[in-house]
C-alpha cells in the first residue's frame, strides 16, 4: 500500500470537491455529517470516535465565529502525565462576519454554519466510527473514479489541510496545533505545500481567527531533520548491502 504522501500525487485534481458533491448527491443535498469535520478540520478519523463539536460564539464586539473543538486520538504521556505525543484538545475558530476568514474548505464550513443556525443550542456534536468513515470515503472514491489505482482515503484530508496551511504561510507552531501535533517535527510526514507552484510567492491568508491547543508546541529549527537522518541511515544500509564482499 502506498504511503498517503505518495498517493496524493496520483489523486484527481479537485478530488475533495468531487467527493463533497458525490456526498451531497447521495444524501439528497444534505451533505454527509461524518465528512464535515474531516474536511474542515482535518482531524484524524479516530478522533471522530471521541467526538468533535461545533458551536457559534460571539466576541465582545459582536463578531460571530464558528468554533470547532476536537480531542486527539493519538495521545502518549509519560508516567508523570506530561505529554510526549499529540494534543489532548484542539480548538480552532473561523470568523464568519465580515471581514470573514478564508477557510480551505468553504463549502463544508458553510454547511456546518447552516446546521448550527437551525440548531436551538447553536451547537452540534459529531461522532462516527472510524471504520465507517474510511468505508464511506472509499466507496465514494470508487464510484467517481472506478479505474483509478489510488483512491481517496480519510487521511488525505489531513494532507490537504497541511498543504493549505503551509501555502497560506502559517507558522510551523500554528500548523502543529491545527494538526494536533506536539512538535513541529511531525510536519515532515506531510507535504511542504502543493496547492501553488513552488515558484509562486506565498501570500498570507487568514484561515483561522483563533488556534489553541492544550500543550505548548515544541518548535524545532528543522522539522524535517529527523526524517532526513532516517532516510540517510536507510541509504547507508542499502549501500553497505550492495557492496560486494
Amino acid at each position: 500500500m502506498a504511503r498517503f504522501k505518495t498517493k496524493m500525487r496520483y489523486l484527481a485534481p479537485e478530488w475533495a470537491d468531487k467527493i463533497w458533491d458525490a456526498a451531497q448527491a447521495r444524501n439528497r443535498g444534505a451533505g454527509a455529517e461524518w465528512l464535515l469535520p474531516l474536511a474542515v478540520t482535518g482531524v484524524r478519523p479516530a478522533s471522530l470516535e471521541r467526538g468533535i463539536t461545533f458551536d457559534l460564539v460571539h466576541d465582545h464586539d459582536g463578531a460571530e465565529y464558528i468554533r470547532a473543538k476536537s480531542f486527539d486520538a493519538k495521545i502518549l504521556k509519560d508516567f508523570t502525565g506530561a505529554a510526549i505525543r499529540g494534543q489532548d484538545e484542539v480548538q480552532v475558530c473561523w470568523r464568519i462576519t465580515p471581514p470573514a476568514d478564508a477557510p480551505h474548505r468553504p463549502n463544508e464550513l458553510w454547511a456546518i454554519l447552516q446546521t448550527l443556525q437551525h440548531s436551538e443550542q447553536k451547537r452540534i456534536a459529531v461522532t462516527y466510527d472510524v471504520d465507517g468513515i474510511s468505508t464511506q470515503i472509499r466507496e465514494l472514491s470508487k464510484e467517481i473514479w472506478p479505474r483509478k489505482q489510488y483512491q481517496v482515503s480519510a487521511i488525505c484530508y489531513r494532507e490537504l489541510l497541511s498543504s493549505c496551511c503551509k501555502d497560506a504561510g502559517m507558522s510551523a507552531s500554528d500548523i502543529a496545533k491545527v494538526m494536533g501535533h506536539l512538535s513541529t517535527e511531525s510536519q515532515g510526514r506531510y507535504s511542504s505545500g502543493t496547492l501553488r507552484s513552488s515558484s509562486a510567492p506565498r501570500q498570507q491568508t487568514r484561515l483561522f481567527s483563533h488556534i489553541a491547543a492544550t500543550n505548548t508546541v515544541r518548535v524545532h529549527r528543522s522539522p524535517m531533520q529527523r526524517f532526513k537522518n532516517s532516510a540517510a541511515n536507510l541509504n547507508r544500509k542499502r549501500l553497505a548491502l550492495s557492496i560486494p564482499c
